[in-house]
C-alpha cells in the first residue's frame, strides 16, 4: 500500500503482511513494514504473490511489475480526483464478471492480463 492508504488504515489487513512504500525515515504503526526502495523490494519478492491495494500514485508506479490485474469496475460517476492509470494498450480483458447492483451502483469484475 502506499503511504496514504496507510495513513487511512487504522490497523494493518489482517492474514498478511501489510507493506507500505514509504520515504519517510521513522517506524511505521505496528503490523506494516516499511518498503523504501520499489525495486528492491519486487527484486526480493520475485515470485511472490503480491497485492497492491493503492493509491493512485503506488498503482501507476507497480503497473509495470503486474502479471494479472483484478478489477472492480465501477459503472457510476463519484466525481472522483484520483484513477488507475491507463493498463488498456498494455493488458487484455481474459474475463469480465456479470454486473452486480449494490446500494443502486452498478458494477462488475474484471480480470487482465499483460498482452504477449
Amino acid at each position: 500500500m502506499g503511504a496514504g492508504t496507510y495513513r487511512e488504515c487504522d490497523k494493518p489487513l489482517r492474514g498478511r503482511t501489510n507493506y507500505v512504500i514509504t520515504h519517510a525515515p521513522g517506524p511505521l504503526r505496528a503490523g506494516f513494514e516499511a518498503v523504501h526502495d520499489l525495486d528492491a523490494f519486487f527484486r526480493a519478492h520475485h515470485g511472490e504473490q503480491l497485492n497492491d491495494i493503492g493509491g493512485a500514485s503506488l498503482f501507476a508506479q507497480t503497473l509495470q511489475y503486474a502479471d494479472e490485474l483484478i478489477l472492480t469496475q465501477v459503472l457510476a460517476d463519484f466525481h472522483c480526483t484520483k484513477f488507475f492509470p491507463d493498463y488498456t494498450q498494455d493488458f487484455e480483458r481474459t474475463s469480465q464478471s456479470e454486473i452486480h447492483t449494490e446500494n443502486g451502483t452498478n458494477f462488475c469484475f474484471e480480470t487482465w492480463q499483460p498482452k504477449k
